[in-house]
């Protein structure tokens, strides 16, 4: 099974999982949370926390871009209205690295 799937059948059976100090935490109704389901969290242990770190590192890393987005389009916009060339060439290629970063 994929991370992905064994997160669907937990969200079927409405129980969360998330990463707690390097360990795999499951909370959700007791009667949802059968052996067969522990024991298929436990097998899949180390992809399903590999899976969550990156997919946290990577909501992070979102809204680091949105800032950084905003933050360098606003100095672009300062830089055309002050005509000022070589600023504009800079945020410009700070925007384009944003951009292929997010792609």
């Amino acid at each position: 099974m994929t991370p992905l799937e064994i997160l669907k059948e937990l969200k079927k059976r409405n129980i969360g999982i998330y990463l707690k100090e390097n360990t795999l935490k499951l909370e959700g109704e007791e009667e949802n949370l059968t052996p067969d389901l522990i024991d298929l969290v436990k097998e899949h242990k180390l992809i399903l926390m590999t899976f969550l770190s990156e997919r946290a590192r990577n909501d992070d890393m979102t809204e680091w871009r949105k800032y950084a987005r905003w933050f360098w389009q606003g100095v672009l916009d300062e830089a055309e209205r002050q005509e000022d060339v070589e600023r504009m060439k800079y945020a410009r290629e700070v925007l384009k690295t944003i951009k292929i970063g997010s792609e």
